[in-house]
Order: structure tokens, then sequence, then C-alpha cells
């Protein structure tokens, strides 16, 4: 007899991995090379602060792949939404702004 698994469902994420073992075991690598976009990226951060995308940097925090998006609100604050690259995941969202009275521009 034939033991046969139930069909898994991909959730969006390439090659059949399960949402599971694409947030659990990504080597920061990997986590790189199945990076989101940066547009995706951007429109993640303009669901969560609307605005205007003002910048897009990647960084490494703590072996993790993120994408920091720094958006200007319509009101001219300035946020920085940190974004897991491998998940699309937001991680934090800091007040960035450089108009500050401890500002040296």
């Amino acid at each position: 007899m034939k033991h046969t698994k139930p069909p898994r469902t991909s959730m969006g994420l390439k090659a059949g991995v399960t949402a599971t073992v694409a947030t659990m075991a990504l080597s920061s690598s990997t986590a790189l090379a199945q990076s989101i976009s940066d547009d995706q990226a951007a429109q993640i951060a303009l669901a969560e602060v609307a605005g205007t995308v003002v910048e897009i940097d990647r960084e490494d925090e703590n072996g993790v792949a993120v994408v920091e998006v720094e958006v200007r609100a319509s009101d001219g604050s300035v946020y920085e939404v940190t974004i897991d690259a491998s998940t699309g995941a937001v991680m934090a969202i800091d007040d960035d702004d450089d108009d500050g009275p401890d500002d040296d521009d």
C-alpha cells in the first residue's frame, strides 16, 4: 500500500516551499537570493505609512537581510519601515524625521 501525503500549498512561494520552511529555515545567503523586490518593499511600506518613498536601502541586521524603506508622510514627517527581505514581514516602523531639533542639516 502506497502512503500518500496531503498536497502542499506554496502560498505564493517559489519551488513549493511552505511558509514554515521559508520563515524558519532560510539562511542569510538564501534569504538574499529569494529577496523581495524594491517595488514590493515600497508597496509594503506604503501600506503601513501613507506618503512618498524617499529611499530604499538593503542591509543585514543581526544576520537577517532587511529592506529599510524611508517614507515621507503627507504631514512632512519621515518614517523608516524595516521589512524582512525574505518574508516581506514588517519588523519595525521608526520615526526617522531628519528635520528634528538635533539634526545637523
